[in-house]
């Protein structure tokens, strides 16, 4: 994640995305259970063992 500083005054954090743990086990540091939700970044979750989490539906 980028930080804005000085030297980089335009940047900006990485977004963040909802992810479910597809085993359990240890995920980002952390042990999760399977069908734990986290938030990653798309980069952090290619090198961890989750699914993209389903879009949350509109509450009416």
């Amino acid at each position: 994640m980028t930080k804005s500083t000085k030297a980089n005054p335009g940047a900006t954090p990485d977004a963040h995305k909802s992810y479910v743990a597809a085993a359990s086990g240890w995920i980002a540091g952390t042990y999760r259970k399977k069908g734990d939700t986290l938030q990653l970044t798309p980069q952090a979750a290619a090198y961890e063992n989750v699914t993209p989490a389903p879009e949350a539906k509109d509450a009416k």
